[in-house]
């Protein structure tokens, strides 16, 4: 996803939402797969969450967004690229898909009608994803866009 569609999204879809990050040798249709099942789910004994499960129709705590890497075509290619992350990461540079990810993070995290981030995201990552998280938050914490 780029941040222009989610600049575009109601306050009431960036609430609780959740973006994910996907691994090595994920496509994009496993990659959404692990997404949904690893975004939070509400807990249909309390309530007020069954309550909020019956609107929605599903149990989970908010809408999920991908930040996808596309695969490699090849196991060396992927090796190449996760070395490249891991080097980018030790040498503190923000890697495209972490800058991708820290800027959705950041539109999803500001509250249109405060204008303040004070929405709260989760950030999810699976393997390699964890690496493009983790350069995410390091790149928006500086800037103070979201409470780290």
């Amino acid at each position: 996803m780029s941040t222009k569609p989610a600049s575009a999204l109601p306050n009431a879809q960036k609430q609780n939402s959740s973006v994910f990050a996907n691994g090595i040798f994920n496509n994009t249709q496993r990659a959404g797969e692990l997404a949904l099942q690893q975004t939070p789910t509400l807990n249909p004994a309390v309530p007020a969450q069954l309550e909020q499960i019956n609107r929605a129709g599903n149990t989970s705590a908010g809408p999920t967004y991908l930040a996808a890497t596309q695969r490699s075509n090849s196991v060396i290619g992927e090796l190449v690229a996760l070395v490249v992350d891991k080097g980018a990461e030790a040498l503190g540079i923000t890697i495209p898909a972490a800058n991708l990810q820290a800027n959705v993070l950041r539109v999803l995290s500001t509250n249109d009608n405060t204008n303040r981030v004070d929405n709260f995201v989760n950030v999810i990552g699976h393997s390699r994803g964890t690496m493009t998280s983790s350069g995410a938050l390091n790149d928006l914490a500086p800037r103070k866009r979201i409470p780290c």
